[in-house]
């Protein structure tokens, strides 16, 4: 699953990790939506609690691609762990550099250009599945 950006809802999307890049695809038509070099992925940030979201942030200095306009990618999976280990080696590979991973309750992130507060909170009441909701200039996930 893709958050999107806009409203915090959770859509349907493949997300891929090659050699090279990661890429976002429509599930249905299997057409590539994103495509983001692994050089460009500067840092992925997973929350503490167990509702498997995690963010990969983009390098915001090429503009010029629309994939990177975008700023930084929100998504959900249950192979969080996985996914985190399979993206670190292959930008390990490709850049030779090691990929940092902040496990947080709490980060900043760019979406469309502006700096977005993502904060990942206990629900005082058990949900079915972790809700996600933007509030301004605010991101709150609770579970």
């Amino acid at each position: 699953m893709k958050v999107n950006r806009a409203d915090g809802k959770a859509r349907e999307k493949l997300l891929v990790i090659t050699g090279l890049s990661f890429m976002v695809l429509d599930p249905k038509s299997m057409k590539p939506l994103y495509r983001v070099p692994l050089t460009d992925l500067q840092k992925v940030s997973v929350s503490q609690l167990s509702d498997d979201f995690f963010i990969f942030h983009v390098a915001s200095g090429r503009m010029n691609e629309q994939s990177l306009k975008k700023g930084d990618y929100i998504f959900q999976n249950h192979h969080v762990i996985e996914l985190v280990t399979k993206t670190a080696r292959a930008v390990r590979q490709v850049g030779n550099r090691s990929l940092p991973v902040s496990v947080v309750n709490r980060v900043e992130a760019n979406l469309m250009s502006k700096v977005v507060q993502i904060e990942f909170q206990s629900s005082p009441h058990p949900l079915p599945r972790p809700i996600c909701r933007r509030k301004g200039p605010r991101f709150e996930v609770s579970v």
